[in-house]
């Protein structure tokens, strides 16, 4: 909603796939839909407020606003049609695969201040794979719950495979990955630039000095056939957990996310002796690590 009214439609949902609220928006999803046929990929997912990549739903347009509903049962309220999504968003049809699975990228994020706004892009970061291959969807699939092919998210594939983003710029190759990597810092710095006015009106709300505030956050894109880079989500409180059935993995991910941590400590001027029981020194250049895409 942020990025829509901000920058407008033809902009947003060059960032976002196209995402309908509900059941506000209800009426505008199907008058674009009858508008705009031509767009329609033939498939939506429906989305509710679960979190850790549970409570999806993938649906064929025609039947996509007959599943928004679902008569209840409950007692007083038998036969009542109930909304039980909050969201309707176009679904990516043509992801990006490696080894034939779907992937997506997680990248971390420090805003350290918004007056005046200043927001850090972490270099390190995660590939996150679906568990089991992709099969593509198809329009006469019926209202069904995603198989794991179809989601990224860490929660539904905790031993999935989990790169990190060297191995990722290795695969794709130096080149494509550097120009992949210069639309996730221009996405980064739209979707924070976008939301400043709401950011600075929270702020004065609360009656802080700037200065006394910071929030990381994390990212999620997925990548498409095209190499164009889809925000699927801003997390506000993204994991610092790692752990993996493989030792050398959950290695892995404890390093990518420590580095991201102490160098946030870093930033902010929290140092070490702060820490004493967490006897790790600092080995590398904290400046070498962030990208600044504000």
């Amino acid at each position: 909603r942020t990025l829509l009214n901000t920058y407008g439609a033809d902009v947003a949902f060059q960032v976002v796939p196209r995402t309908f609220k509900l059941p506000d928006e209800l009426d505008v999803w199907a008058d674009w839909l009858q508008q705009h046929p031509e767009q329609d990929t033939g498939l939506w997912m429906l989305k509710n407020n679960k979190q850790r990549g549970t409570g999806l739903c993938l649906v064929p347009t025609q039947q996509a606003f007959q599943a928004c509903f679902e008569i209840t049962t409950r007692p007083g309220l038998e036969g009542v049609p109930l909304y039980r999504w909050y969201l309707a968003q176009q679904y990516i049809t043509q992801p990006l695969l490696i080894n034939n699975r779907k992937f997506g990228i997680r990248l971390w994020v420090v805003v350290p201040g918004v007056l005046p706004l200043r927001v850090y892009l972490h270099k390190n970061g995660l590939g996150l794979f679906s568990s089991e291959p992709y099969t593509p969807a198809t329009q006469g699939s019926g209202n069904r719950l995603l198989g794991a092919g179809h989601i990224t998210n860490y929660a539904q594939n905790e031993n999935g495979d989990v790169w990190d983003l060297q191995q990722l710029a290795r695969e794709l190759g130096q080149s494509v990955w550097k120009a992949l990597w210069l639309q996730l810092a221009n996405v980064t710095a739209l979707v924070f630039s976008g939301a400043l006015r709401r950011i600075q009106e929270v702020q004065a709300q609360m009656d802080l000095h700037p200065r006394q505030t910071f929030q990381y956050f994390g990212l999620d894109f997925l990548i498409d056939s095209s190499l164009h880079p889809w925000l699927m989500e801003v997390n506000a409180t993204p994991s610092m957990k790692a752990t993996h059935e493989h030792q050398h993995v959950a290695q892995m991910i404890w390093q990518q996310k420590w580095e991201f941590m102490q160098d946030t400590f870093n930033l902010l001027r929290i140092h070490q002796h702060m820490f004493d029981e967490v006897r790790v020194q600092p080995t590398r250049n904290c400046a070498v690590c962030w990208w600044w895409p504000y």
